[in-house]
C-alpha cells in the first residue's frame, strides 16, 4: 500500500495542491473582510448577499461549460491557467472599489476564474494518477487547499495589526499569492494526455463498451444521493450563528479562532480521508463522513450546551473534510477518461445549484420557526443522503488503469443530465 501514500503522488498532484493553498490564501485574506468594507462603502446586507450570490451563480455554470470545452478540445491546462489568471488579476482590484457594485462585478470576475479552473484542474488531477491513488492525490489537493483557507485569515490580521489599519491595504496584498499561483500553474502543472493510460476503465477514452459493470455505475446513480447532501449542505456561517444564538453568547474572538479551527480539522481530515477511500472504497468513507453530518445538525438541533456545539462544530469540520476529496475521486473512478471534464462539470454545477438552494431554505426555516428546526430538517436530508447513497452504486475502489474492466458507456456521463 505505500504506492498510495502521498509521498508516492507526482508532482503535477503537489503543485495543483500548492496552487490551491496559495488562491486560497489570497482570497480568505479579502472575503471576511467584505462585510466589514461593503458596510463602510455604504452598502446594506442586499448588496452582501448580490455580492456571494452573483459571484456563486456565475461560477457554478462556468465550471459545467469549461469542463465539456476542456474534454471537447482535448486541452484542459489552457482553461485552468486562465482561471486562476483571472481571479488573480481580478481579487486585489477590490482595493479600488468607490460603491458596492464595484464589489459585486470585481467578485463575478473572480468567481468567473473559478468557473473556468475548477472542472478542467479536477480533470487534470485524476488523469495524473492511476485509480488506486485518485483518492490520496484529491486528498492532497483538498487538504492544502483547507490550509490555505485557515492561512488567508490569519495574513490578513497580521496585515491589519502589524502594518496598516486599512483593509484595502489587505486588499492590495492578497496579489502577492495570487500571482504566485499563477507561476506555480505555468511551470510546475503538466497535464497528461486525455486519451493515454491511466484510464480507470480499460479502453474506455472513447467510453464505448456495451455497459458498465456494478463497480461501474453511470455517474447518476453518485449524483443522486451527491444531490442530497448538497441540499443539507447550508452555509458554515449557519453553524457560526448557533454557537453565538445560545444565551452565553460567543465573544467576538470566537467567531474566527472557530473559522481557523474548522478548516484545520478540514485539513487534517482531508489528508487521512482520501488514501482510506483507496483502500476501503469511496462508499465506505462517505458513509460515514455523511452520517457524521447527520448526527453533528441532530447536535445543533437538540442542544443549547456550549460544550456539545463545540464538539459538533468540530464533527461538522471533520466530515467536511473527508468527504470533501473522496467525493471527487468518486467521480473520477465513474467518467471515461477522456470525459473527465465534463463530468467534474456536472459535479460542480450540482453542488453550487443547490449550495444557494440549501442556504434559501434553511434561512427561511430558521427566520419562520427556529433553529432547531432548521438543523432538525438539515440532519434528515443528510440521513436521507445516506440512505440514497447505500441504495445507489457500490463506491468500491476501481481496479488499477488497464486491468480490462469494463468501462462507461459515451453516454454514461449525460446520464447526470
Amino acid at each position: 500500500m505505500r504506492a498510495s501514500g502521498p509521498s508516492r503522488l507526482p508532482a503535477t498532484v503537489w503543485a495543483l495542491g500548492a496552487v490551491s493553498f496559495l488562491t486560497d490564501a489570497a482570497s480568505e485574506m479579502i472575503v471576511p473582510l467584505l462585510p466589514v468594507f461593503v458596510a463602510g462603502l455604504g452598502g446594506g446586507a442586499l448588496a452582501l448577499g448580490l455580492v456571494e450570490g452573483v459571484a456563486n451563480a456565475v461560477a457554478s455554470v462556468l465550471k459545467l461549460v469549461s469542463g465539456r470545452l476542456s474534454d471537447r478540445f482535448g486541452r484542459a491546462h489552457p482553461f485552468v491557467v486562465a482561471g486562476y489568471a483571472l481571479s488573480a488579476a481580478a481579487r486585489p482590484l477590490v482595493a479600488l472599489a468607490a460603491v458596492p457594485w464595484h464589489v459585486v462585478a470585481l467578485r463575478a470576475v473572480d468567481r468567473i476564474g473559478k468557473g473556468l479552473r475548477s472542472s478542467p484542474r479536477d480533470a487534470i488531477l485524476a488523469r495524473s494518477v492511476d485509480s488506486a491513488r485518485r483518492g490520496a492525490a484529491f486528498g492532497v489537493q483538498r487538504a492544502l487547499d483547507h490550509a490555505g483557507a485557515a492561512v488567508g485569515p490569519l495574513l490578513a490580521v497580521v496585515l491589519l495589526v502589524g502594518f496598516a489599519a486599512d483593509v484595502r491595504t489587505v486588499f492590495w496584498a492578497a496579489a502577492v499569492p495570487g500571482a504566485m499561483a499563477v507561476i506555480v500553474v505555468l511551470w510546475f502543472v503538466r497535464e497528461p494526455s486525455p486519451d493515454g493510460p491511466g484510464d480507470t476503465h480499460a479502453g474506455a477514452a472513447a467510453g464505448r463498451s456495451p455497459s458498465p459493470d456494478a463497480s461501474a455505475p453511470p455517474l447518476w446513480r453518485f449524483l443522486v444521493p451527491y444531490a442530497a447532501v448538497a441540499l443539507a449542505s447550508v452555509t458554515e456561517l449557519f453553524l457560526l450563528m448557533r454557537l453565538g444564538a445560545t444565551e452565553a453568547g460567543l465573544p467576538l474572538v470566537g467567531y474566527p479562532l472557530a473559522w481557523l479551527g474548522m478548516h484545520v480539522l478540514k485539513t487534517l481530515a482531508a489528508a487521512r480521508a482520501g488514501g482510506w477511500s483507496d483502500r476501503v472504497g469511496r462508499r465506505l468513507v462517505l458513509v460515514w463522513a455523511w452520517t457524521g453530518m447527520a448526527v453533528a445538525y441532530g447536535l445543533l438541533a437538540a442542544f443549547d450546551a456550549r460544550p456539545i456545539q463545540w464538539a459538533a462544530l468540530a464533527l461538522f469540520a471533520v466530515q467536511a473534510g473527508a468527504a470533501d476529496g473522496v467525493q471527487r475521486a468518486w467521480v473520477a473512478d465513474l467518467v471515461p477518461r477522456a470525459r473527465l471534464g465534463t463530468g467534474f462539470g456536472w459535479f460542480h454545477f450540482v453542488e453550487g445549484a443547490l449550495a444557494l438552494a440549501a442556504s434559501a431554505w434553511f434561512g427561511a426555516v430558521w427566520d419562520m420557526v427556529g433553529a432547531a428546526v432548521a438543523f432538525g430538517t438539515a440532519a434528515l436530508l443528510a440521513a436521507t443522503a445516506v440512505v440514497a447513497l447505500v441504495a445507489f452504486g457500490s463506491g468500491r475502489r476501481s481496479p488499477p488503469d488497464g486491468a480490462g474492466q469494463p468501462g462507461v458507456p459515451e453516454d454514461a456521463v449525460d446520464a447526470g443530465q
